[in-house]
């Protein structure tokens, strides 16, 4: 599924979305050149505040929505809308 995409397939009516997932590309300087963690222009091992945003307009239909990230060096992470925290999966 994927709400961005009007051909994707649609969530089945008895079912809730729950959380998103997606993952961050390699650590890159602002034109977008692969670099080191160092040298990150995007601070790609964390979410940004559009995913923060994105989990917590989900919020509206389920109070302990969440959103997921895969980072390029510092593993799986979990967000909570409802409590603002960020932790390790």
């Amino acid at each position: 599924m994927n709400p961005w995409d009007p051909r994707a397939p649609k969530m089945p009516k008895c079912a809730q979305e729950a959380g998103y997932w997606h993952t961050h590309g390699d650590h890159s300087d602002a034109r977008g050149n692969r670099s080191t963690r160092g040298r990150d222009a995007y601070d790609s091992n964390n979410f940004s505040d559009a995913d923060k945003n994105a989990a917590r307009a989900g919020l509206v239909d389920d109070p302990d929505y969440r959103g997921y990230v895969g980072t390029p060096s510092d593993g799986h992470k979990g967000y909570r809308a409802k409590t603002n925290t960020v932790y390790r999966l």
